[in-house]
């Protein structure tokens, strides 16, 4: 609605910046083109300060590990690069480029949502497929996160100058750097060889399959904790086979499976095969009841498999049958964009055990953190149990 006085519907800036801050109005605001009137919502501020919480959150991340482990990350280019990081600078090189031309060309309003979607892209997809690659090579994690933060950082202060300043002002006193403000550094430009295409597209459909194996999970109340044998993807598509062949690795991890593999169709699927009785009825009319009588199920599977078959001297194709197809009990599907992910539901002791494991592990972590432990804080442990296997 117009706001009015008359309608005591006016929202005056200052309202917003007490609740909410400055950063958050100001991303807010910088959405709306010129010319445009302002489409004001609540929900979508809050929005805004969420996604700048996960910015802050980003950067503690990196102070409380660089500080835990005594490392001092780095911005200079590596060659030791996984998987993970060449996604995640290539992320970083083409939203450099991105938001670049957008100032250039004076879209002003597109740039919050880019930057917004690199440091979720940190958060939600780099820093956990790292979760566990920290602790075997953290100056490679913490370097590449460094890089991307300081970056996006830069850009982002046109933005919300203000968390960023406080993030660069955090920077400087934990890793010495010489410049007193994130606003005397020059614009970052963008480096074409490290943007990779191919590995967003691979990123994205792992994240997909990722999402559908979850659903899968969550059909049958088995938590991420609890290891599982296999989980099939089915699809016609070669992006998606490629996918599978570069980064099962990280599907595998995600997902605490032991195995991914790719097939074009599913082998397991079994199929029903029924007649059409209402097209047979309307193609073969008083011929029908002959027809249905003498249509065994060797001949509609002749007609699944061969397009047609010879049924009472009558031509019958693939309209006259209906084909139903199902998964056996212990495989669970989900669909994605280009397929579909079949979960292996069966489990043995040995995953089991695995699975218990885990859980013992999130239930010693949930008590340190109840006692405000730290990552370098030892402890001694005492495991009680009635049950033997444990």
């Amino acid at each position: 609605e117009k706001m009015s006085k008359s309608l005591g519907n006016i929202v005056s800036p200052r309202e917003v910046i007490e609740k909410y801050g400055t950063d958050a109005f100001r991303s807010y605001i910088f959405r709306t083109n010129a010319g445009e009137d302002v489409k004001f919502s609540w929900d979508e501020i809050e929005s805004r300060n969420r996604n700048i919480s996960i910015l802050w959150n980003v950067y503690q991340y990196l102070i409380d590990y660089s500080k835990a482990l005594n490392i001092k990350p780095n911005l200079e280019d590596r060659n030791d690069l996984g998987m993970e990081e060449e996604y995640i600078l290539s992320r970083l090189n083409k939203t450099i480029k991105k938001v670049t031309e957008l100032y250039e060309f004076f879209n002003i309003d597109q740039i919050p949502a880019e930057l917004e979607k690199l440091f979720l892209d940190l958060s939600r997809n780099y820093m956990q497929y790292t979760r566990e690659k920290i602790s075997t090579n953290p100056e490679l994690v913490l370097s590449t996160i460094y890089k991307v933060l300081f970056e996006l950082t830069k850009m982002f202060s046109t933005v919300c100058p203000f968390i960023t300043e406080k993030i660069y002002l955090g920077l400087k006193e934990e890793f010495g750097l010489e410049k007193e403000t994130i606003s005397l550094y020059p614009w970052p430009k963008h480096n074409p060889k490290l943007i990779n295409e191919e590995l967003e597209e691979e990123i994205l459909l792992a994240d997909q399959i990722i999402q559908a194996g979850l659903s899968s999970r969550e059909k049958v109340k088995l938590g991420v904790r609890w290891p599982l044998k296999e989980l099939k993807v089915t699809s016609q598509d070669s992006a998606t086979e490629r996918t599978i062949e570069n980064l099962q690795e990280l599907i595998k991890s995600k997902l605490n499976i032991k195995k991914v593999s790719y097939q074009k169709k599913l082998k397991e699927a079994q199929i029903k095969i029924m007649p059409h009785k209402s097209q047979i009825g309307k193609d073969f009319k008083q011929n029908s009841v002959d027809v249905l009588k003498n249509l065994n199920d060797d001949l509609m599977l002749q007609i699944h498999k061969e397009g047609d078959a010879t049924v009472s001297g009558f031509s019958l194709n693939k309209s006259h049958i209906i084909v139903n197809e199902f998964l056996p009990d212990h495989l669970i599907s989900s669909e994605f964009s280009k397929g579909n992910v079949i979960l292996e539901t069966e489990t043995t002791l040995e995953l089991e055990t695995e699975g218990f494991a885990r859980e013992l592990m999130r239930r010693v972590q949930d008590i340190r953190k109840e006692n405000n432990l730290k990552k370098q804080d030892t402890i001694k442990l005492a495991i009680v149990s009635r049950d033997s296997s444990i």
